[in-house]
């Protein structure tokens, strides 16, 4: 078999035939390198080089990770991790207990906490579609939403079985009800293209140590601006 990827950019590729990027992939040498780097330069130099070009050098990632998601750098930030983000627009949010949030019973549970929490502040309704041999219905997730929807949140692929969920329809339901609908694309960002605009979405995000390569504690976070307005 003929490896699909660089030997410099996976060097243990070549030892091995590696298909578990789906749990944790193996990271691309650059983004080691990179790390490895910044840390060496403060273990080295402190808070010397901690300036404007430095500064403005960090949002250079985030550039990139726009243009994959096909937005504007406005739109794009950055995290350490799906609950830490998925948690500060659950509380931005902030459903109240005469609104509803639909997700499914399956769903990776770090998509579903955060709006779990707040549910026990406010009161807010949550409400999981139920799976059938592990599977869930994406009718059965429509059928949830309704005038009193605040968020559809759902992960574009449920991580127990690989369901790959249809963007364009459950945008649609969603917004036909004025929801905002949030996609965590952690487990298929970098397997499968995503086009944010087209679907649409208000608020995506994604882990980057499954197909993106990169290392864990890293996230990108994307907020059209119907979230800013909501």
């Amino acid at each position: 078999m003929n490896s699909i990827t660089a030997e410099k950019d996976f060097p243990s590729a070549k030892n091995f035939v590696y298909l578990n990027a789906a749990n944790v992939s193996l990271m691309y040498s650059g983004a080691e390198n990179g790390i490895q780097d910044w840390f060496e330069d403060v273990a080295l130099n402190g808070s010397n080089n901690f300036d404007d070009n430095a500064e403005q050098n960090v949002f250079k990632n985030l550039h990139l990770a726009a243009s994959r998601l096909i937005i504007i750098t406005d739109n794009i930030s950055a995290g350490s991790s799906a609950t830490e983000l998925l948690g500060s627009l659950a509380w931005a949010v902030l459903p109240t207990k005469d609104q509803n949030v639909v997700s499914t019973k399956i769903v990776f549970p770090s998509t579903v906490y955060p709006w779990q929490r707040v549910a026990n502040s406010t009161g807010c309704e949550i409400r999981l579609a139920k799976e059938k041999n592990n599977f869930v219905d994406v009718d059965d997730i429509i059928d949830l939403i309704d005038e009193n929807t605040k968020v559809v949140c759902i992960s574009h692929v449920e991580f127990s079985n690989g369901q790959t969920f249809d963007l364009d329809l459950l945008s649609e339901a969603a917004h036909e009800y004025d929801a905002l609908f949030v996609v965590d694309a952690t487990q298929s960002a970098g397997a499968i293209p995503i086009d944010v605009n087209k679907s649409p979405i208000d608020a995506l995000v994604a882990g980057a140590y499954k197909w993106l390569c990169g290392p864990f504690g890293e996230l990108s976070c994307m907020l059209h601006p119907s979230f800013w307005i909501s």
